[in-house]
């Protein structure tokens, strides 16, 4: 990460006017949780976001002006998107079909990263305990691979019709990818707002990033799948990126 020191006059307007919400309003103010769900992982996220004066809100659009606005203490999120195709046995999973959905969790699913079965939680070319790992091909499509041979889950051969042959089990397709991350991050860049204890203390802006190096990261491994799904819950399907990595994109901060 490289400090830079501008003047008011050469920052953009813009991003003046983010900094300076941030003085006014955020820098070394005591983060208050009252009122909010002490368990969910993103409380101080959604606290800061009240403070700068935005409304929490699923859109693929940057979060202020032109910017994306991230926290994140050990690993820093980029999307949290549902995959556009799931497959049982390589055939396509139907669109809202809830007795597909459980099969599919059912031949899947694992109990060793919680005490309920869940899935998810993968990276590039390393199998996980059941058997799945992040695959991109040519194209920049993102895969999840099915592998039998790979698959340490001690239950696995009383799983009815479990296909034991490798085969793709999820994709997220490259347009849709590209769309999510460019609508985001390739129009100004992004902004960190960093904590020190209780309190955010400093604000750190980084430049535009593309579909073609967010790829790039996730075929090095740097960027990974850290959803896990539970049967009967949401499907999360989040990459994310620890903060060393978030913190190497950093060019200016104030």
């Amino acid at each position: 990460m490289s400090d830079i020191l501008q003047t008011t006059s050469e920052i953009d307007i813009d991003k003046q006017h983010i900094i300076t919400l941030f003085n006014t309003y955020v820098k070394g103010v005591e983060i208050c949780l009252e009122g909010q769900n002490i368990n969910h992982c993103g409380k101080e996220g959604h606290w800061l976001e009240t403070k700068m004066g935005l409304k929490h809100n699923a859109k693929n659009e940057p979060d202020l002006l032109g910017y994306e606005m991230k926290t994140g203490e050990s690993k820093t999120t980029f999307i949290d998107k549902a995959p556009d195709n799931i497959f049982i046995n390589g055939a396509p999973m139907p669109k809202r079909n809830a007795n597909e959905k459980q099969k599919f969790w059912e031949k899947y699913a694992s109990i060793k990263e919680s005490d309920k079965a869940t899935i998810g939680g993968w990276r590039i070319d390393q199998f996980n305990y059941s058997g799945q790992k992040l695959c991109v091909d040519e194209i920049n499509n993102i895969f999840v691979i099915y592998d039998y041979s790979q698959d340490k889950r001690e239950n696995k051969e009383s799983i009815m019709n479990l296909n034991k042959e490798p085969h793709i089990i999820m994709q997220w397709n490259t347009d849709a990818l590209k769309s999510s991350i460019e609508n985001k991050f390739n129009q100004k860049g992004f902004f960190k707002c960093i904590k020190d204890n209780n309190k955010f203390v400093k604000i750190c802006f980084g430049g535009p990033i593309t579909f073609d190096f967010w790829i790039d990261q996730v075929k090095k491994g740097l960027i990974y799948h850290d959803g896990y799904s539970k049967v009967n819950g949401r499907g999360r399907h989040v990459f994310r990126a620890a903060n060393k990595f978030w913190n190497d994109l950093i060019t200016e901060e104030y």
